[in-house]
């Protein structure tokens, strides 16, 4: 978001407050915890706020650290490996989340490959922890352990999937695969464990809940270190049931959502 401004912000906060609680919002693409500041002078369903100001702050680092969680239970699935040390891990995106994660596989002695449509993150990404910088053309095709998308919807599709090298795929995009049963069982038929985005960046939303629950900081990190044995339940389901890792996880959902769903249709 490039035209950002106060009254944009607050224009949006008076738009949230119209649902009277129906909606709650936060940080996404291109937005920050100043932002929110500006939304919350206009109604209260905003979270993400900064700490100083009774918040739960940026939701990234608590995404990046579920994104670990997951990653290191793949790498344990697929190569019998406790940890990522000696992982070669590509990132295709080194915003917010994906930086972040870089630092943390970089402290546990992974080996990094940082590809950004604005080169010159990816270059100083690469600097930083002493990775390798890739270009966006060569992202999919890279002969890595662990592709890690953070950039916008849609990557894994008719085109990318049928050039992937790496046995796992687990990263913070939305919307990663185009289609998602279709592709889902594409990247199954090729062998290649796919992570369900919406399981493995639930992190940032879990820290963002904890705003709105009113529960302790080290409760939200507890929980999203939490995201791996989600994960091995999601692949253990998938490998019984013979079904692809994205079905796999829709039906663990729709488990998780039937009681509740029960108890609003007692009411």
């Amino acid at each position: 978001m490039r035209d950002k401004s106060e009254a944009l912000f607050r224009s949006f906060g008076r738009a949230v407050e119209s649902f009277g609680g129906r909606y709650i919002t936060a940080e996404d693409v291109d937005t920050e915890v100043q932002d929110m500041a500006q939304i919350w002078l206009e109604t209260g369903h905003v979270v993400g706020r900064s700490e100083e100001a009774g918040g739960s702050g940026d939701p990234s680092p608590v995404t990046a650290l579920g994104v670990l969680a997951g990653i290191k239970t793949c790498v344990n699935v697929v190569f019998g490996a406790p940890d990522v040390k000696g992982c070669r891990v590509a990132i295709h995106g080194v915003g917010k989340v994906g930086y972040r994660l870089a630092e943390l596989l970089h402290r546990r002695g992974a080996e990094l490959f940082l590809c950004d449509v604005i080169s010159e993150r990816a270059a100083a990404a690469a600097m930083a922890f002493h990775g390798h910088e890739v270009r966006e053309h060569d992202f999919f095709a890279l002969p890595v352990d662990v592709l890690s998308p953070y950039a916008l919807g849609g990557v894994l599709n008719d085109d990318t999937i049928p050039r992937i090298r790496a046995p796992i795929i687990a990263g913070a995009a939305n919307n990663q695969l185009q289609e998602g049963f279709r592709h889902s069982q594409a990247l199954s038929s090729r062998g290649i464990l796919y992570a369900p985005d919406f399981v493995i960046y639930a992190g940032g939303l879990i820290n963002v809940y904890s705003e709105v629950e009113k529960t302790p900081k080290a409760l939200a990190l507890q929980r999203a270190e939490a995201i791996g044995e989600t994960l091995r339940k999601v692949l253990t389901m998938s490998q019984v049931e013979g079904i692809a890792t994205h079905e796999a996880a829709c039906c663990l959902a729709e488990e998780r959502l039937a009681p509740a769903e029960a108890g609003e249709a007692a009411r």
